[in-house]
């Protein structure tokens, strides 16, 4: 039986009081919302927190597209989780990662053969985990793929991923801080 949930939290804050804020946010709730201003350093703060100050046991730092991260943002002790892909991502410039185009020679390869399926079945309302069961390379994918890759993910405490990892079987010990809220699919 799990204990209650805590109703979620929204930080308003400066860059001074940020990282205090979030701090106490995240003691008070596992889902916090954080409002302030792009450039204000709220990724960095969130990417820097530790678990002990937050009495968490995992940290989901959720961004609609976690590869547009910049690595030089990312400390060493996150996991970044790509999403499906049948083309992989190519590292840019910046730091940061793109799919790949046809024909490119990706940094990170292709996890998902359907990947251009799953992404229009989830954009008609299917949920991607059912396509997953019923997928022809499954038992690949468990061992090389895209369910691999979340095995993996699963086993690290900081994890910096898109909404889509956020199952309540995986949720049940985290605390998710919400990066450009508007722009997750938070409802259908």
């Amino acid at each position: 039986e799990h204990p209650p949930a805590k109703e979620p939290a929204d930080i308003f804050a400066t860059r001074k009081e940020l990282k205090t804020a979030m701090i106490t946010a995240c003691q008070q709730a596992r889902v916090v919302h954080v409002a302030v201003r792009t450039g204000e350093g709220k990724t960095y703060t969130a990417l820097r927190l530790k678990l002990k100050d937050i009495g968490a046991k995992r940290v989901y730092f959720i961004h609609p597209t976690p590869h547009q991260v910049a690595d030089s943002l990312l400390p060493r002790h996150y996991f970044r989780v790509f999403g499906r892909s049948h083309l992989g991502y190519v590292r840019t410039a910046e730091g940061t990662y793109r799919e790949a185009n046809p024909g490119e020679k990706p940094d990170i390869p292709p996890n998902c053969s359907f990947a251009p399926l799953v992404r229009e079945a989830v954009r008609l309302g299917y949920r991607a985990r059912d396509l997953c069961w019923a997928c022809p390379v499954r038992q690949q994918c468990q061992r090389s793929g895209y369910l691999a890759q979340l095995r993996k993910a699963h086993r690290h405490r900081y994890l910096l991923c898109s909404w889509h990892l956020a199952t309540d079987k995986v949720a049940e010990d985290g605390t998710f801080i919400l990066d450009e809220v508007s722009q997750l699919p938070l409802w259908g």
